[in-house]
């Protein structure tokens, strides 16, 4: 059986993120994607701090209930969210008989390197994240 993996990220998966992802679960896992109107809610992380631990909790209860995966990618979305959902995601993890519906978050962790390039009296500085691995929280 093939292993669904739920993609919450801003961009789709490089391909060294592809061949990773096999590498740990096999050449047929599945992603799977965030449904669009929450997908949007990530991308467009709300500032209002209402709206936001709301979108943050609504997210969560998606991820945390939803028995159509075991895994899922992160982070996106605003620093703030993505501690909102971290927070709301370790609170149903301490829910009385709820620890069959644990999941395995997966975030990538990439090496960062600063590229200088002087144009026109101008040092423009660019990151340039290069894919090492997953690490599994």
């Amino acid at each position: 059986m093939a292993t669904k993996i739920l993609k919450i990220l801003n961009h789709n998966p490089t391909k060294e993120q592809l061949e990773s992802l096999a590498e740990l679960y096999g050449d047929d896992f599945q992603l799977v994607e965030l449904p669009e109107r929450l997908q949007g809610c990530v991308i467009n992380s709300p500032s209002n701090e209402d709206l936001l631990i709301n979108v943050a909790r609504e997210i969560a209860e998606y991820i945390y209930f939803n028995r159509d995966f075991d895994t899922v990618i992160l982070p996106a979305g605003s620093p703030a969210f993505q501690f909102l959902l971290a927070k709301i995601l370790e609170s149903f993890e301490r829910l009385p008989h709820h620890t069959h519906l644990r999941k395995d978050y997966l975030f990538a962790h990439s090496e960062r390197k600063i590229v200088e390039e002087e144009k026109d009296g101008q040092v423009i500085k660019t990151s340039v994240f290069k894919f090492k691995k997953w690490i599994i929280v």
